[in-house]
């Protein structure tokens, strides 16, 4: 009969113990990821809250650097003279406006599936347009998504009265002022800005008819809705809105799509027709 050297038992019982230990690690590692990505969101109690918006919220990306300008870089120092900025395709007071009505008629529940869809993207709208995403910063986050989930649900209502904002109202209004699909970089220094009308000529900057016309059609939606109240409409803008909300980074600045007309001037290319 062959007999097993008592070192190599010895190496043996020494391998299966090194693989337990580390299958034991690795096991514990997994547990941990786990508890480090769970939110740790406050619910928010049933019941009324102050869900009305007005002033506009800050933005929740940081500023963008100056770019030459040609529009070809962007930096710090004597080189780039171009301040820049996020400009928004639907204005923000159509916006303000829309979820008002929601807010007055009742409505917000039959936009579940866009407040669901929504507040689970704020991670990626912060990572993808520069925010340094800390603990903290995932914590807001988290609380955000935990209101949304609360406003579909009708556990988070809205009073006529002035009763407190809910817990996460801060981060979740100032991403729906500043949805990353509303949004596109352009020099602060313009002669074709609309004001607070719609930026039409951004069809140039996003490029992509399918693209365009559902933003187009979104926007005579909520217009219509604005009107009307009408909540057969809100089925539409739901899916509007979540499908556009898949985009979580803000249309870059290309040069090619600005003229210069001044210095510090520009506006948006517009094609000849």
């Amino acid at each position: 009969m062959h007999k097993t050297p008592r070192s190599s038992l010895f190496d043996s019982t020494g391998a299966a113990l090194r693989r337990f230990q580390a299958g034991l690690l690795a096991a514990l590692l997994v547990v941990l990821g786990l508890c480090s990505s769970a939110s740790y969101a406050a619910p928010n109690p049933d019941g009324n809250y102050n869900l009305s918006m007005d002033a506009r919220a800050g933005s929740p990306y940081p500023p963008s650097n100056n770019y030459n300008a040609d529009l070809t870089a962007s930096g710090v120092g004597a080189a780039y003279t171009v301040p820049v900025s996020r400009h928004h395709i639907i204005a923000y007071n159509q916006l303000r406006d829309f979820y008002m009505s929601v807010v007055q008629r009742g409505h917000l529940k039959e936009l579940k599936g866009f407040w669901d869809g929504f507040g689970g993207r704020l991670p990626s709208y912060g990572r993808d347009n520069q925010v340094n995403v800390t603990p903290a910063v995932q914590a807001d986050y988290d609380q955000a998504k935990t209101l949304l989930e609360e406003i579909g649900r009708g556990v988070v209502r809205a009073n006529a009265g002035v009763p407190p904002r809910p817990l996460g109202w801060d981060t979740f209004h100032g991403f729906y002022t500043w949805m990353p699909w509303n949004l596109f970089l352009g020099p602060n220094g313009r002669n074709d800005d609309p004001g607070e009308a719609f930026e039409r000529n951004a069809q140039y900057i996003i490029n992509n008819t399918d693209t365009w016309n559902t933003i187009v059609n979104l926007r005579d939606n909520m217009l219509s809705y604005t009107r009307d109240g009408n909540v057969k409409t809100l089925a539409t803008i739901n899916s509007q809105l979540l499908r556009l909300s898949a985009r979580t980074k803000v249309y870059p600045l290309v040069s090619d799509q600005w003229v210069r007309v001044a210095p510090n001037v520009y506006k948006i290319r517009v094609p000849a027709q």
